[in-house]
Order: structure tokens, then sequence, then C-alpha cells
């Protein structure tokens, strides 16, 4: 990843605090780890016994719709969709369903077949939650959650609000109390103080 203006900016930013830096995480990468977690929160079947695709939604609002698409646990791709630019929740709703559909689609392609089973799981805003017409999609099940009600399922206390519209926030609180990760970034400066800081612990 280059270096660029903005990214250096963040990086200045967290070498001046004063917790350890444990490493810079995806959200779609680790949206893997996620949706695991979550489906053990919400009781379904392990590994093996429930849809081979997972197709997980987040609205952010940093970029808009995040989508990553899972195959037998594993992240096959992501795709980033830029939000109209609207405020009505339905016109939102209707956008992420035009825009998953496009996702499915490009998903045959990926030798899917509705008979293998699809999980989806959308995080929005409730206004977003009851106009989305669950009922336009060929899935196995189907679980729209507000960023609060994840939260909830995930035991977070404090990251969200009951009226909070957005993603970003619960996903980074969710992958900061991961202990392990799909993949984690580093730069060499953080990885020189993280020899010190284990040398520290022994």
């Amino acid at each position: 990843l280059e270096r660029s203006p903005q990214l250096s900016v963040w990086l200045d930013f967290v070498n001046e605090l004063p917790n350890r830096f444990a490493g810079i995480h995806l959200v779609s990468v680790e949206s893997q780890t996620i949706v695991k977690s979550l489906e053990q929160a919400l009781g379904v079947p392990k590994e093996g016994t429930g849809a081979e695709w997972k197709f997980f939604v987040s609205h952010n609002k940093v970029g808009g719709f995040r989508q990553v698409i899972l195959r037998t646990g594993k992240i096959i791709f992501t795709r980033l969709a830029q939000p109209l630019g609207e405020a009505d929740a339905e016109v939102i709703a209707g956008s992420i369903e035009q825009e998953m559909h496009s996702t499915i689609e490009y998903m045959k392609r990926l030798s899917y077949n509705p008979q293998s089973g699809l999980d989806i799981y959308i995080v929005a805003s409730s206004g977003i939650k009851d106009a989305i017409d669950t009922s336009k999609f060929n899935a196995t099940s189907m679980k729209v959650m507000t960023p609060f009600e994840i939260a909830q399922y995930f035991s977070i206390e404090g990251a969200t609000q009951p009226t909070d519209q957005f993603g970003d926030v619960v996903l980074a609180a969710i992958i900061g109390g991961t202990k392990k990760h799909v993949l984690t970034l580093s730069v060499p400066q953080y990885n020189k103080q993280e020899i010190y800081y284990k040398l520290i612990l022994y």
C-alpha cells in the first residue's frame, strides 16, 4: 500500500498516542472473522451445515456500501458501492438492494448457485432496515441489523447508540476486540516498537 499523505497523517497521529500499536486491519478482510463470530452469536450451525455462500453488507459513513462475499468461510471478493447522496431511507435501501443484485449476478460467474445456499447479513440504520425488502433475495437466511443491534450480539458496550446510522464505529470496535485477525498490516517503525514491547513483557 502506497504511503499516501492521507495515510501518513493517520500514522503520525497513531504514533503520538500512548497506546500500543497492534496493527492496521482492513474491514473487508476482517469481515471473514466478523461473519463467523456473528453466526456463532446467532446460533447458526457450524461450518459444513450452513449456506456455502455468505454476503455481508455494511452501510458506512466513510466509503458507502461495503459488500463482502465469502465462500466456505473464506473471502472471495469485496465491492465498495458509493451512496447516491440521498438522505431518504427508502431510496438508500433501494440502492443497497440494486447493488446487491448486481453483486449476486457477478457471483454467478464464480460458480454461485442458489441451491448451494446464501446467507445475507446487512448492517444499516433502523430506517433502512425497515425499508429493505428481504423477499427480493433468494437467500437461505437474511438478517438485517442496526449498528446498535450487532454491537449487542458482540457484547460491545458504549461503541454505539440505538440511533446510530452507520457501521464504521461498531465494525472498528469488533475488529479491535478480536484476538485473532486474518491480516495485520504494519510499518517498520512500529515493528521495532513491537519488538521492544515484547522484550519488556519477557
